[in-house]
């Protein structure tokens, strides 16, 4: 049997506490509790050294897995590390935004957090370009575009700023010649 992801084990531990009524949360507690107190029925009768011995051997093995995943997830953080400093070299701690932080707080990689961060934050750039590029071609010049002898529309002026009608007043003037008021 394949082993399950993460994923996979939260809606099957999910899905068992819906069953029972309860929380997930509220179900891993249950079923803690119901193995510890399996752990007690199981030394019941025992001489108290040997019962002692076992939970002691017990909690020795729990420390060992635990100290297993916690070097687990240190090998994958300082990978996940490696990896950030080689797709960003010049990205320090410092620079990484908050929101990118927040995501690896909630499981993502740095990584591919700040990757998504990057595409994001470059897909903006890339709207507000083309937001710009639209603007600048309805906007009236500002007296420094095009050529000084062709005629502005009416429309054009409207649209210039006070500045902008001062440096273009004579070409204004000869403008309105072919306006139709």
């Amino acid at each position: 049997m394949r082993a399950l992801t993460k994923e996979q084990v939260y809606e099957a531990v999910s899905d068992l506490a819906g069953d029972a009524g309860m929380t997930a949360d509220a179900y891993i507690a249950s079923l803690l509790r119901q193995a510890e107190e399996d752990q007690v029925r199981k030394t019941d009768g025992l001489d108290v050294d040997l019962a002692a011995e076992l939970n002691e051997s017990r909690q020795l093995r729990r420390d060992s897995r635990r100290r297993e995943r916690e070097a687990l997830r240190k090998s994958e953080m300082e990978e996940d590390i490696r990896r950030f400093k080689e797709y960003f070299p010049d990205i320090t701690a410092a620079d990484i935004p908050e929101e990118v932080w927040a995501e690896v707080a909630q499981g993502v990689s740095l990584t591919h957090a700040y990757a998504l961060y990057r595409a994001a934050a470059g897909a903006a750039d890339a709207k507000a370009r083309s937001l710009n590029r639209v603007n600048a071609e309805r906007s009236a010049p500002l007296g420094t575009e095009g050529d000084p002898t062709d005629a502005l529309t009416q429309e054009q002026v409207e649209n210039m700023s006070p500045q902008a009608v001062k440096k273009n007043y004579n070409r204004i003037l000869a403008s309105m010649r072919n306006w139709r008021l």
